[in-house]
């Protein structure tokens, strides 16, 4: 725990250790980049406003060093405006609590982030499990994968209380404008695409293939507004990378829909959810087209 006050650190750090978690604190920038270069830290709950060093830039420079980039860090912090928020996400962060925090939720995705942490360090999967739950050409998961994920993510929304959400993107209206094969040109467009969506995806996120031009994120811990700032920068990272691509020539439409679940809503099923976040995808679609 990265925080410039010794007793909100501490209540934090209290919690954690009664949960069985090994916790400590600092109170600089700088300590806690040189505590997690030591290889000891398996997560990072961080302040902003910080003595020396504010808490963006401790970020910033932890995700730029392949040493210290794996480390999850989640935000912990007055400064909530959305502008801090998207500010946060850019630079990496897994997840963005403002204060005053409700220490149940804060548990809750300190839970989440070192078990998907664990899960991911540790992962085998059989070459049986992989063609089940993994599409062919992005690499990405799939459809079936994310059904299920969406289901248990529910279930911990009804346990612990925290938001999750779900954000589809839809590569549409999509016109060939050179001379290679149509085919060709929409599987390097799903390749491109998948591949900027896991630039702009917490390294917890669930990113699949969803359907034949479309994916689907699953974010947890996330509320509306911020799936909505998650959904608007990863269609500018598609469109980023499809711009800088010049030996391809296509013109290319993408539209999202997001739809979330809070704790009063958490009885709706994974296929509601997904309806949902159709039903705006549409909307935006019409919204969009003449």
């Amino acid at each position: 725990m990265v925080d410039d006050c010794a007793d909100e650190a501490e209540v934090l750090c209290s919690a954690l250790r009664m949960r069985g978690y090994h916790a400590e604190s600092v109170h600089t920038g700088m300590d806690a980049l040189t505590l997690c270069a030591k290889g000891v830290v398996d997560l990072l709950l961080l302040d902003v406003g910080l003595p020396d060093l504010d808490g963006f830039e401790v970020c910033r420079r932890l995700k730029s060093d392949l040493s210290t980039a794996g480390i999850p860090v989640i935000f912990v912090t007055a400064r909530g405006s959305k502008e801090d928020v998207q500010r946060g996400f850019r630079l990496g962060a897994s997840g963005y609590i403002a204060k005053p925090f409700n220490l149940p939720y804060v548990l809750a995705q300190v839970d989440a982030a070192l078990t998907t942490q664990s899960a991911t360090a540790g992962e085998d999967i059989t070459p049986i499990e992989d063609n089940t739950y993994t599409d062919a050409l992005t690499g990405l998961r799939n459809r079936r994968y994310l059904e299920e994920r969406l289901q248990e993510e529910l279930e911990r929304v009804r346990r612990y209380g925290f938001p999750v959400s779900c954000v589809l993107i839809e590569l549409d209206d999509i016109v060939p404008s050179g001379e290679e094969e149509p085919g060709v040109i929409f599987d390097d467009l799903m390749t491109d695409a998948a591949i900027a969506l896991r630039n702009v995806s917490r390294s917890f996120d669930v990113v699949a293939r969803f359907d034949a031009y479309m994916f689907a994120i699953l974010l947890s811990h996330i509320g509306r507004e911020e799936a909505r700032v998650y959904a608007q920068r990863a269609i500018d990272e598609i469109q980023h990378s499809l711009r800088d691509d010049d030996m391809r020539n296509f013109a290319v439409a993408l539209y999202s829909g997001v739809a979330s679940v809070t704790a009063e809503q958490a009885a709706c099923t994974a296929d509601e959810i997904l309806a949902a976040a159709h039903t705006e995808l549409f909307r935006m679609k019409c919204l969009a087209r003449p």
